[in-house]
């Protein structure tokens, strides 16, 4: 029997973590799509994690750019699916010849508030299993499409769709899977992740944790449409030159921070001269 579609009649959340993510993990790799009902239907009968969350005192941003920044998200959204549509459908194409269907790699991320979305990207990865259900070798490494795809940041043309649905932000702090969010609620939960953000720009994987946080967070309190316009031509830049491809380059983060330069400052001085 063929299976291709799984529906989970309840939220992941009733499951426990180590479930969800366990059920997940075989959907994704079997290349079965799965759906939870309460999502499908448009209800959700427990919002007991993110009621947690949005009770708490998450911060608010501190700019008003953010109520108008929503509409600079759909309009941009929009425009670019329409010019991004032809290599959209070609970036497609080759991971359906290169690892097979389905296309798209779903996972689930936090958002505006700490709310889960599942986030979209194309796969770049092999599924280990073939068609008769039996597990095979592969190696974690993306193909050659695949690097090609992570390179030029092509994988990532689906969350176009997060932006129209109000999950993420075309600019903003990059979302966190939940087992990677800080214990403190801070700043980068009160608003909406991005496609890129001012961390990725100057740094990406090469900046610590600690230094993506505070990137994040300068982000927050200082972001307008100058600083959006700023980092949107920072990252075409970093996306046209190839800067960060592969593994990050093959900088290496020890070697940058023994140049004694403080990362941070010297970001945040880029965007105020």
């Amino acid at each position: 029997m063929n299976v291709d579609r799984v529906v989970v009649a309840g939220e992941a959340s009733q499951f426990g973590e180590a479930t969800s993510l366990e059920i997940e993990r075989v959907c994704q790799e079997r290349g079965i799509s799965l759906q939870y009902l309460p999502r499908l239907i448009g209800i959700t009968e427990s919002r007991a994690p993110e009621l947690a969350i949005a009770s708490a005192h998450v911060p608010q941003p501190l700019s008003a750019y953010f109520w108008l920044k929503r509409w600079i998200d759909v309009l941009g959204a929009l425009a670019l699916m329409v010019i991004l549509s032809p290599l959209a459908l070609i970036a497609g194409f080759l991971v359906l010849l290169d690892v097979g269907a389905p296309v798209l790699f779903w996972q689930e991320r936090l958002g505006w508030r700490g709310r889960p979305f599942l986030i979209y990207k194309f796969r770049t990865l092999r599924a280990p299993f073939d068609a008769d259900g039996e597990r095979v070798e592969v190696s974690r490494e993306p193909s050659a499409i695949g690097r090609f795809l992570r390179a030029t940041r092509l994988d990532e043309l689906p969350q176009l769709l997060n932006v129209l649905l109000g999950d993420m932000s075309l600019i903003g702090p990059r979302p966190l899977l939940p087992e990677d969010q800080p214990g403190n609620l801070t700043d980068r939960l009160s608003v909406r992740p991005g496609l890129t953000g001012w961390a990725q720009v100057n740094g990406g994987k090469l900046v610590s944790k600690d230094e993506k946080e505070a990137f994040d967070t300068w982000y927050v309190r200082n972001a307008s449409l100058r600083v959006d316009i700023h980092i949107a031509l920072l990252t075409l830049k970093i996306v046209m030159t190839n800067q960060y491809a592969g593994q990050e380059a093959t900088a290496d983060t020890e070697q940058v921070r023994q140049k004694g330069v403080d990362i941070l400052t010297s970001a945040q001085r880029k965007i105020a001269s």
